[in-house]
């Protein structure tokens, strides 16, 4: 896994934890 797709990933997770 690419770093950016990690952060697109960790991204993605802060969002739906809002």
């Amino acid at each position: 896994m690419e770093y950016r797709e990690f952060q697109f990933h960790a991204h993605s997770d802060l969002i739906i934890a809002s």
